[in-house]
């Protein structure tokens, strides 16, 4: 029988690994579960994000129609 050593290292490296192992496997099951609840915040975020750019690409683009009305 073969005795292997173990550095710190090892041990804090299979930790982390264990650990990382677990909580992705959490967030799986809670994405899995809770899919419509995500879905729908993420459509209300989107929704909100467009609803906040489109007044500033409006006037970005009027500006530019304005600028080039100005020199033709």
């Amino acid at each position: 029988m073969e005795y292997n050593y173990l550095s710190v290292w090892d041990i804090v490296k299979r930790f982390l690994i264990g650990w990382g192992i677990g909580l992705s496997g959490l967030v799986l099951y809670s994405c899995v579960k809770h899919w419509d609840f995500i879905m729908a915040s993420f459509a209300k975020g989107a929704w909100a994000w467009f609803n906040a750019a489109m007044p500033i690409v409006i006037l970005i683009l009027a500006l530019i129609y304005i600028i080039r009305a100005a020199f033709r």
